[in-house]
């Protein structure tokens, strides 16, 4: 079942929540977490830095990730 659009004040959403605001999958997002130009602080976040990278868990900012898919908008 997709996710709903998640309308919150925070500005840093889980992988699944930040992923279904901006029409992406979790995986897609955190491959474009990598592939893009995303920024540690700036975009995302890490909540458990301790951990191995793949147990690594993220928060996003999909206000700032959406400014920068779209820069015209």
């Amino acid at each position: 079942m997709p996710r709903k659009k998640v309308t919150r004040k925070s500005q840093w959403l889980e992988t699944a929540d930040a992923a279904a605001d901006l029409g992406l999958t979790p995986s897609q997002l955190l491959t474009l977490r990598v592939s893009l130009p995303l920024q540690a602080g700036k975009h995302y976040r890490c909540k458990n830095p301790q951990a191995s990278p793949q147990g690594r868990r993220y928060l996003f900012n999909p206000n700032r990730i959406s400014e920068l898919l779209n820069p015209l908008q």
